[in-house]
């Protein structure tokens, strides 16, 4: 297969009656124009997953972290930046492409901005957790009410997973431990 020249992306759904193009009609127009008629196509496929909602950035970002900032004397970038790197550590290993050796081995803040809606829910409610164990940061049901409300029937689900994944991290009851900082390229 040779390397495509042209690429093209087009949302469709399966059904019974076989693969239907979200806005059918000018999709075809579009990829008939865009690759001519009688074109060969290779069509690759993905399940789409829902992103993140604006209710769950609003919360995060406008309750949890400016909060965190606020209290701490931090920009709201510092407070994502320190949630990322203490909840979503992700172990990175440098190589020596020779010897297969590992030469290094940091811990990096993983990225969220593309983590589906559960992903970054999980992520929120972890956050939640440790503001509040760490920081005595209390959350009141009115700042919470637009993220909880958009969660739909997998919220309980998610409230399990975070509290285990934070149990799985959890410091010592005498506070944070020192960790040495990652490079985070940012969101």
């Amino acid at each position: 297969m040779t390397d495509p020249k042209k690429t093209s992306t087009a949302e469709a759904t399966i059904t019974s009656g076989g693969l239907v193009f979200k806005n059918q009609k000018q999709t075809i127009e579009s990829l008939v124009g865009y690759f001519g008629e009688g074109a060969h196509l290779t069509v690759e496929m993905w399940l789409w997953e829902r992103r993140r909602s604006t209710a769950s950035n609003r919360y995060y970002f406008g309750v949890i972290v400016r909060r965190i900032a606020e209290q701490q004397g931090m920009t709201v970038l510092d407070v994502h930046k320190a949630l990322k790197f203490r909840l979503l550590q992700k172990p990175l290993m440098f190589i020596d492409v020779k010897t297969g050796e590992v030469i290094d081995e940091i811990v990096v803040g993983d990225d969220t901005h593309n983590m589906t809606q559960k992903e970054f829910n999980t992520f929120v409610r972890s956050a939640e957790i440790f503001s509040a164990e760490f920081f005595g940061l209390d959350f009141t049901s009115e700042e919470r009410n637009d993220f909880y409300s958009s969660l739909g029937p997998e919220a309980d689900a998610a409230t399990a997973q975070a509290i285990e994944a934070h149990q799985k991290n959890a410091t010592p009851a005498d506070g944070p431990e020192e960790k040495s900082p990652g490079i985070d390229p940012g969101d």
